[in-house]
């Protein structure tokens, strides 16, 4: 079982520059100088040409491929991306975004890439940035499809909500918009640790099936994708607490996860004394003791988030908190469509 323990006091451990399960093809200012655009690529009738944008949020997405005839099967990153607000914003204003960007930071509005006809082809976006009180994670995500020569493709990383959304459009008429059907829905979640589970209950009379899926990820923030009836309603990262609401045609969608916590003695690793516990965080937390005295596992919410950090501060070594597992719900309405742990 993998535990995973609460760094307390906003200890971060970056590993900047770690880029050795990928290959790296993006532009950098040594090989390819100064660009004020990105790279174009022609479509011709024996290839497809794949287009890689972001939209709804100005935080940068890297984006990364991968062919299915790649001899070295690591994702190759291919650049960096930032929605510059064309069609949203004077034209101009977008056009000043777009220079500035390529040409200092390598963020381009677009990236291109040829890819081979009835093969299949990976496409992984991965959204991070800071604002001034708060940073922002998502993904990565990724879906495959097989290109056929001659189109042009979309694949967007659309930011809603509080997560992000990777899809493939087939864009060869400029006036079409057609949705590519890829295995982004499982993408990247086939072998994941602790996995997807799913359920299905009745909804107005209707059958209604979840599927919950959570890929967790050595020293970085786990993957979670979650559908009703196959419709996306979270893709994002536990960067931040898992909590979302979405609308679809069966009704208004809401869910979330807690981390389940296991206060261990800090010689020992094994479950605390419950005497030993501070009383605000034994209330504030709804901890509990077993048969034997000892401290229960339990659900951090966001009553217990309230009191557990300054609790835990005058016994932090002694004790130490470490998730064991995750306990996630999906609503619809009022009603209950999905429960259920899971152990890391």
């Amino acid at each position: 079982m993998k535990k995973t323990t609460l760094l307390i006091f906003g200890l971060i451990l970056t590993l900047s520059g770690c880029k050795s399960n990928v290959r790296d093809s993006s532009p950098n200012l040594l090989r390819d100088g100064i660009q004020f655009q990105q790279k174009k690529v022609v479509v011709d009738a024996q290839h497809a040409k794949v287009i890689m944008k972001a939209t709804g949020n100005v935080v940068p997405v890297e984006f990364a491929i991968r062919r299915a005839t790649d001899p070295d099967r690591r994702m190759d990153v291919q650049g960096t991306v930032v929605d510059s607000g064309r069609g949203k914003v004077f034209g101009w204003i977008a056009k000043l975004n777009e220079t500035a960007h390529s040409a200092t930071l390598k963020h381009f509005p677009q990236l291109e890439v040829q890819a081979d006809p009835d093969q299949p082809f990976e496409v992984s976006g991965y959204a991070t940035g800071e604002s001034i009180n708060r940073g922002y994670r998502c993904g990565p995500i990724s879906t495959i499809f097989t290109p056929e020569k001659g189109k042009v493709y979309l694949v967007e990383l659309q930011f809603v909500g509080g997560g992000c959304e990777l899809n493939a459009y087939d864009i060869t008429q400029p006036q079409e918009r057609i949705p590519v059907v890829g295995s982004a829905q499982n993408g990247g979640f086939a072998n994941a640790v602790p996995g997807c589970k799913s359920a299905t209950a009745s909804v107005n009379n209707q059958p209604v099936t979840t599927q919950f899926c959570i890929k967790s990820i050595m020293l970085q923030p786990s993957q979670y994708r979650v559908s009703v009836n196959d419709q996306t309603v979270f893709s994002g990262t536990d960067y931040e607490r898992v909590a979302f609401v979405k609308t679809v045609k069966e009704g208004a969608v809401t869910g979330g996860c807690n981390e389940m916590i296991e206060a261990q003695a800090g010689t020992t690793q094994k479950p605390v004394a419950f005497k030993d516990l501070p009383a605000d965080l034994v209330a504030g937390c709804h901890i509990t003791a077993d048969a034997e005295g000892r401290a229960q596992p339990f659900s951090k919410d966001e009553a217990c988030d309230k009191v557990f950090y300054k609790a835990m501060m005058p016994v932090l070594g002694k004790v130490v908190p470490v998730e064991v597992a995750r306990q996630c719900v999906v609503r619809i309405g009022g009603q209950t469509v999905f429960e259920d742990r899971f152990s890391f």
